[in-house]
């Protein structure tokens, strides 16, 4: 037994086996994994498995599913900066484009996968079939331009590729290549040549290619111009082998696509009107299973969506504190980190006061901390109020709260300082024991300034603290204020 990281990956490699031949059981292997991923937090193998999923998706003729895949783990690579992986996505998204024969929208995708490729990777055996599959895209789509020489460039480059690394399995989408750029130089001579070859290399690609029916589509269309109807009734003979052995509904229909092609090209209405019910039948039963597939996607995004809100929650209630609502120390920390970035940026003033209530343990002692809770909630809303939309009042702990005033200078501070103590005074809290007033008051500590580059959040607490025990120490139901960096 491996790391679980390892185990992961091993399990992925497991899964992507399934991705060619039986996409159904693929697709609940990789969401397990992909679930198993975000756990680890191995988010090199989250995103592949969401490009996975992509692909299973589109060769059961998924595509909205197959997109949305492709759109999260761009932009899920993008968040945790995942190296070397956005040429998956971007070679993906272009060959939908490619099918569509949208070619100036495929060739950007391609470019993108290219730039990926060659500013993140170094061409080795490990990486060889994303190289050569990015040039062979992009010679491709320059072959649709008519720019023959950049497309046999990158024919070149996928050759060597593949003599190099032994990517044999790629010998029949480069011959087809290949042939396709002889056949739009009007070179149809050379391309009977090559026939044979390409239907030997097509029978040898079919247990390897994810995009194989994509091929034999090509491979097709090339054989009806040319008019050799042997060549394509061996092609989809042995086509049918691989769609029957398939689960995939999609790949039957194409079979059936090229059963109706060759019958018409051959005058055979009788097996032609048979293709054509058949075809009749599959596209029903697609239908059906699209139609599965929508629901189960809805399903997972509502799952999706529901487990989002429920993190949203749980990040939530870690932040808040349960007595007074107002969010704890663990926010005050993350808010005062943020709130000095954007002051220091915009050499702004910062603002903070340590509040504490004055014999809050007599307080209890009297009355019983169920009352004391009651006294916190009332503190706590009186902040508020009096702070209003100028800051954010947090419960630190015990009976000390924080106040967090971006944008303020010290005037301000003295204020609302003055406001707070007068509140108390109004509100009149009863507190017999108290040794300051017949009622609930409060201490306060300010520190406010412009924080500077290397100022941490301790400058402002201890500047506010020392303030706040320094008028503790002279009676209480007072304020003090400091300045930050007073004696520069």
């Amino acid at each position: 037994m491996g790391t679980p990281n390892e185990e992961l990956r091993k399990r992925y490699k497991v899964a992507y086996s399934y991705v060619v031949n039986n996409s159904d059981e693929a697709i609940p292997m990789l969401r397990a994994i992909l679930k198993d991923a975000e756990k680890l937090g191995d988010h090199y193998i989250y995103a592949r498995v969401m490009n996975s999923l992509g692909v299973t998706y589109a060769t059961i003729g998924n595509e909205v599913m197959a997109l949305d895949c492709y759109l999260q783990g761009l932009d899920y690579a993008a968040k945790y900066n995942v190296h070397g992986i956005t040429h998956y996505f971007y070679n993906n998204i272009g060959s939908r484009y490619q099918e569509l024969e949208s070619y100036e929208k495929a060739l950007d995708y391609f470019l993108l996968a290219e730039e990926d490729l060659e500013t993140s990777l170094t061409l080795g055996e490990d990486n060889a079939i994303n190289f050569l599959v990015t040039y062979l895209n992009l010679g491709d789509c320059y072959r649709y331009f008519k720019a023959f020489d950049r497309a046999e460039k990158y024919v070149d480059r996928t050759e060597k590729i593949m003599e190099t690394y032994k990517v044999t399995p790629y010998a029949f989408p480069i011959t087809l290549f290949k042939a396709t750029l002889y056949m739009d130089q009007g070179k149809d001579e050379v391309v009977k040549g090559m026939i044979g070859e390409l239907i030997e290399e097509a029978k040898k690609g079919k247990e390897n290619l994810i995009d194989y029916s994509r091929f034999v589509k090509l491979l097709a269309g090339i054989l009806t111009k040319l008019r050799d109807m042997d060549s394509l009734r061996q092609m989809i003979k042995d086509y049918a082998e691989v769609a029957e052995e398939s689960d995939s509904v999609q790949m039957r229909l194409q079979l059936q696509e090229h059963c109706m092609d060759y019958y018409e090209a051959v005058g055979d209405w009788e097996n032609y009107q048979k293709a054509c019910v058949q075809h009749a039948v599959l596209y029903r039963e697609r239908r059906i299973q699209e139609n599965q597939e929508t629901v189960q996607a809805i399903n997972v995004k509502i799952q999706l969506h529901r487990a989002e809100k429920d993190m949203q929650e749980i990040a939530r209630k870690a932040e808040t504190d349960a007595l007074t609502g107002l969010r704890n120390r663990f926010a005050l920390i993350r808010e005062t980190k943020n709130m000095m970035s954007d002051c220091i940026r915009q050499q702004k003033s910062l603002g903070m006061a340590i509040i504490d209530v004055d014999c809050f343990k007599q307080y209890n002692d009297t009355y019983g901390h169920k009352e004391g809770d009651l006294v916190l909630r009332k503190v706590a809303g009186a902040l508020q109020q009096a702070i209003a939309k100028n800051g954010e009042v947090f419960r630190y702990g015990g009976d000390e709260f924080v106040i967090l005033m971006p944008n303020v200078e010290e005037e301000t501070c003295k204020e609302l300082a003055q406001k707070i103590k007068e509140r108390f005074a109004t509100l009149r809290i009863e507190n017999a024991k108290s040794t300051v007033e017949e009622y609930i008051t409060v201490t306060q500590g300010y520190a406010v300034g412009v924080p500077k580059r290397m100022s941490v959040p301790d400058d402002y607490f201890t500047l506010a603290d020392a303030g706040l025990y320094g008028c503790k120490n002279r009676g209480k139901n007072d304020f003090a204020i400091k300045r930050l960096y007073q004696n520069e």
